[in-house]
């Protein structure tokens, strides 16, 4: 009898495993077929795993094109513009005379078209970054012009001006605005807010080749124009800050003015680039934000006019003069003033990359304070939770202590730099510029394996004129490492043949090509512009679907959804080991020259068998450190950091900040709830059917019995 049942079950499980081979068998072709079309992003994330396509690298349609009328199309700025979560994208023409808003439509998985806008007197458009206004999205755009302004001294044909553009409701409908700013002909400006107030502000060149800051105020029609120096520098000379040589200058162009923590005290510091006008000669500068005693200090009156140079700080703006000089190197002019910012080897310090053209040389600058990792392990888990401070380093150290951040270009010392490469290819002539001025050829970062080590998107040009793009893979030091390096575990950027370059090898005309998350699933995919027609075409990374990560994104305002790029995450975490570490991510913020950075910040864990134990969000608010712990966090997760800053307030404080997730888990309750019932359904038909087989089985035996 238990062999019949024995034999019933088996029966029961070959017709089941026969039906699942089938339909993976028709998926396979199904797939082998897709793997030579376009296809779309519904294509993928399907409910039932064998409906997915393999692992790869896929061209998809998302719906980007140009607008009706115009040609080309140029990707410009990502962001959420209608406050939906989900990220937008800005394109230009190839005229670079109109500017087009895309939103996502996640019922559809595609962008979707919305309107299109052209500056008025705007000969090119050269730059747009997207910030807040008090009540509204502002876009910041950067113009040339065909009239000078009345305060230039430029012998150009054209000046430049920074426009504003105001959106009003939940529509998309953006309103030029009457004010706007001449700047340094040709240059770009900084947005970001630099006092802590959530408003962006903008570091530009005016006409005269001096650095200003304009400072928004709560009256959107009001803007407060003063020096770079008088407004952001610390005023105390005991602080100990580097005094520079009165000597006059200007953001360099192009710079790579950006908000990141150098020095692990989770408070955004200050990198700039710039030029004395003079000599010629480029500098970056450091600065180390202090955290301010609050008190109102300013008891000047409040200036109107907008675009006078001020001599007294505005009375009504908190946070001001907190930034030390604690590093000034001059910049070799292979560099083309292009930095970029990324914790290269996870020790959850920031690190500094930049190429050199001459040589075709990446050169890693690794930050040489001391971390908190060791702390950490030495402490244990006894230690772990009982202060969540110490993932963040104390604030308003001795400049002494925290000035050294990372070698000088003239000494350099192999355990903190690595050099090497950017490419293998004798005929690889130079990374490519679509636009010398305004779009230079520069570096792309993003953690495309999710494993908690940045990778490098870059566009090469070769000898035979083709133009193609390459994903350079964070991995361990190698042969191109020195001892010392490797001793200290420092990274290296592959160059060998990866999975990656498959497909882009079959777009030969890249003008550049970006990291973004298509379909917000903190997968890095990429968006690629190509041909004499700027066409836009986008490429889906299906690859390292079991890796974690973590996506999060501040936003300073819960009904208008904008961004905060001053803010400063940092995880604790534990590997497959067991041992626990910590990991920080940040968004630079960089606005310019094509910089093109995804409004949110992502943080790479790689596999882990548990709960992110603790989620920290630092953000400088008025001129403090004001931060907030979550625990525990499940990985794969897209988090929204919701921020409030209430100016009634004598201490600013976290409080009324709040937590959101991009998917609720109770939003799949309906269908785990369908999959939970059938699945018992089915299993309990077998049980009642086995059940009656078998009592069929004991009334034959039993009547067998009563006959003998």
């Amino acid at each position: 009898m238990r062999k019949q049942s024995q034999t019933q079950l088996l029966l029961i499980g070959t017709i089941i495993l026969s039906s699942l081979s089938v339909i993976i068998a028709k998926s396979t072709v199904q797939v082998s077929k897709e793997q030579n079309q376009i296809l779309r992003l519904d294509n993928f994330n399907k409910e039932l795993f064998w409906e997915e396509p393999d692992e790869g690298l896929y061209e998809v349609d998302v719906g980007l094109r140009a607008a009706e009328g115009e040609t080309g199309s140029h990707l410009q700025a990502f962001a959420d513009i209608n406050n939906d979560r989900y990220t937008d994208i800005i394109t230009i023409n190839e005229a670079k005379t109109v500017f087009t808003v895309h939103l996502y439509e996640p019922a559809k998985k595609m962008f979707v078209y919305q309107k299109s806008f052209k500056p008025s007197d705007c000969q090119k458009i050269t730059n747009i970054a997207v910030g807040r206004s008090v009540d509204r999205i502002r876009l910041f755009i950067t113009c040339q012009t065909s009239s000078i302004s009345s305060q230039s001294t430029s012998t150009s044909n054209h000046g430049t001006v920074i426009k504003l553009f105001d959106k009003y409701g939940k529509y998309v409908d953006f309103e030029e605005q009457k004010m706007q700013i001449p700047i340094e002909s040709g240059s770009q400006p900084f947005i970001a807010d630099l006092n802590g107030d959530y408003l962006e502000d903008i570091i530009y060149t005016d006409v005269n080749h001096d650095i200003k800051v304009a400072f928004q105020k709560r009256n959107p029609a009001e803007l407060f124009v003063t020096d770079f120096d008088q407004a952001l520098l610390v005023t105390d000379e005991t602080e100990g800050c580097l005094q520079k040589k009165n000597v006059k200058r200007k953001l360099s162009v192009p710079h790579s003015t950006s908000l990141i923590d150098f020095d692990g005290d989770c408070l955004s510091d200050l990198f700039i680039t710039v030029t004395e006008v003079n000599s010629g000669k480029s500098f970056y500068e450091i600065y180390i934000r202090r955290e301010k005693e609050l008190q109102d200090d300013l008891n000047q009156d409040d200036p109107q006019n907008i675009s006078a140079n001020q001599t007294q700080l505005d009375s009504s703006l908190r946070g001001m003069n907190t930034f030390c000089l604690v590093s000034r190197e001059e910049i070799p002019s292979s560099t083309n003033n292009l930095f970029h910012f990324a914790d290269v080897d996870r020790d959850a310090m920031i690190d500094m990359l930049f190429v050199t053209k001459n040589d075709l040389s990446l050169h890693v600058y690794h930050n040489k304070l001391q971390n908190l990792q060791n702390t950490l392990n030495q402490q244990g888990q006894s230690g772990l939770g009982q202060n969540f401070k110490q993932v963040c380093a104390d604030t308003n150290r001795p400049i002494n202590k925290i000035k050294d951040i990372f070698q000088s270009f003239s000494q350099i010392e192999e355990k903190y730099v690595v050099k090497q490469l950017i490419s293998k290819d004798s005929n690889a002539v130079d990374m490519y510029s679509d636009d010398e001025q305004s779009m230079p050829g520069r570096l792309y970062i993003g953690d495309v394996t999710s494993d908690g080590f940045p990778d490098i998107l870059i566009t090469m040009k070769y000898i035979n004129g083709t133009t193609k793009s390459h994903i350079l893979v964070n991995s361990p030091c190698d042969s191109m490492c020195t001892p010392k390096a490797a001793k200290a575990k420092r990274r290296t950027f592959n160059l060998q043949y990866n999975q990656y370059q498959n497909l882009l090898d079959q777009f030969d005309k890249v003008r550049y090509a970006v990291f973004f998350d298509l379909n917000e699933n903190s997968m890095m995919d990429i968006i690629l512009v190509k041909g004499e027609k700027s066409e836009i075409s986008a490429i889906y990374n299906n690859f390292a679907k079991d890796a974690f990560f973590l996506k999060s994104r501040v936003i300073s305002d819960e009904s208008i959804g904008n961004t905060l790029h001053s803010a400063s995450f940092r995880c604790i975490l534990t590997d497959l080991d067991e041992q626990k570490f910590i990991s920080m991510t940040g968004q630079s913020g960089q606005t310019a020259f094509q910089a093109l950075q995804m409004p949110f910040a992502q943080i790479g864990i790689g596999r882990s068998n548990n709960f992110i134990e603790q989620f920290t969000v630092a953000v400088p608010t008025n001129g403090t450190r004001v931060m907030k712990r979550w625990t525990p966090i499940i990985p794969k997760s897209v988090l929204f950091v919701m921020v409030k800053n209430d100016d009634q307030l004598t201490i600013p404080s976290s409080d009324l900040w709040g937590l959101d997730v991009l998917v609720k888990p109770n939003e799949k309750m309906i269908l785990i709830l369908l999959v939970d019932a059938v699945f018992l359904l089915i299993l309990g038909l077998i049980i009642i059917i086995l059940h009656l087989l078998e009592k069929a089985k004991d009334r034959k035996e039993a009547k067998s019995f009563d006959y003998f």
